[in-house]
């Protein structure tokens, strides 16, 4: 058995739509945006310390939503 043949999906036929880095913007009707961020949805592995490190920036980043100010992350 090969690495490819344990994945749910073959890396192989994956296109990667972000070219390896996701950005942060608003999404409006455009479907190539709307098809990249399904594809990142879909895509990005988080589990461990890195899960809980995003979501204290996440959470940082809702709890600042429509004050003039944001805290860095």
């Amino acid at each position: 058995m090969t690495n490819r043949e344990l994945y749910f999906r073959d890396p192989i036929t994956l296109e990667l739509l972000n070219n390896g880095v996701s950005k942060v913007s608003e999404i409006g009707h455009d479907a190539g945006q709307i098809k990249t961020l399904r594809f990142e949805l879909q895509n990005f592995v988080c589990d461990g310390e890195y899960a809980h490190g995003m979501e204290r920036i996440l959470k940082a980043f809702l709890d600042g939503l429509g004050r003039e100010e944001q805290k860095a992350v």
